[in-house]
């Protein structure tokens, strides 16, 4: 139940990052964006989904907010990189999208820890 939970807002927010996409083709930002992901790798220390079908809901909730704080930080570094104001309103808006979503899953989650 709480991997359906976590799985169903994960791409309720992939899909709300995707609209972002068409606005925010811009090559630059995309360099950065791999240079940040070349000194800090999202998916290094992450799981696969047999290793979270064998975790506790507690170990899969850290797990989570984990790979969130990671992806909270790659945003604020892009937004500090920005300088056109457009650019920074727009990765202003992304970062605070995925701070509040993942403050929503975590409270969604530990919810149902809680049933």
């Amino acid at each position: 139940m709480l991997l359906d939970h976590l799985a169903d807002k994960e791409i309720q927010l992939a899909d709300t990052v995707a609209g972002f996409k068409e606005i925010a083709a811009d090559n630059t930002l995309s360099t950065w964006c791999i240079e940040h992901l070349e000194q800090h790798p999202l998916l290094d220390n992450t799981v696969d989904g047999k290793a979270f079908a064998a975790m506790t809901n507690a170990e899969i909730i850290t797990e989570v907010e984990n790979l969130h704080q990671q992806i909270i930080l790659l945003y604020q570094n892009l937004q500090g990189r920005s300088h056109p104001p457009q650019m920074q309103r727009l990765l202003a808006e992304i970062h605070d999208l995925e701070k509040n979503e993942a403050q929503q899953i975590m409270q969604g989650a530990n919810r149902l820890e809680d049933i």
